[in-house]
């Protein structure tokens, strides 16, 4: 095996390294396997990623504020689903999706009379009143 395999460069990792860990690291592949592929040290790899949390976590609260006001303006317009959106992200409420392995969320029910059983009620729906 050739040294030049065996060694790992220094310093901080490149925009186009940073995007290829983003990249495996969304494939799952393992740090010390990226970190061989770019001939960092798994240290390395790790700093980076918890560089940019802390990046992240720094910029949560401006976020937040953000996703407020856009809930805001959004809800002006009738726009609700940043709000549902926020909602769901915090678990206060449940994805229509994650509701869907509960049952039918949809009844559909035919109204026609068999012999022998009263006729069934029609099915009505209240309607707003035109202003």
């Amino acid at each position: 095996m050739s040294d030049d395999l065996l060694t790992t460069k220094a310093g901080p990792l490149t925009t186009a390294e940073q995007i290829t860990v983003a990249q495996l690291l969304a494939q799952n592949v393992s740090v010390p396997e990226i970190a061989a592929q770019l001939r960092r040290t798994p240290a390395r790899i790790y700093a980076t990623c918890a560089e940019a949390k802390a990046i992240l976590e720094g910029s949560a609260l401006d976020a937040a504020l953000d996703w407020r006001t856009a809930s805001a303006v959004a809800a002006q317009r009738g726009d609700h689903r940043p709000a549902k959106d926020l909602l769901q992200a915090l678990k206060v409420v449940e994805a229509p999706a994650a509701r869907a392995t509960e049952g039918p969320q949809v009844v559909v029910q035919l109204g026609f009379a068999l012999p022998g059983l009263p006729a069934p009620h029609p099915l009505t729906i209240d309607q707003p009143k035109p202003e």
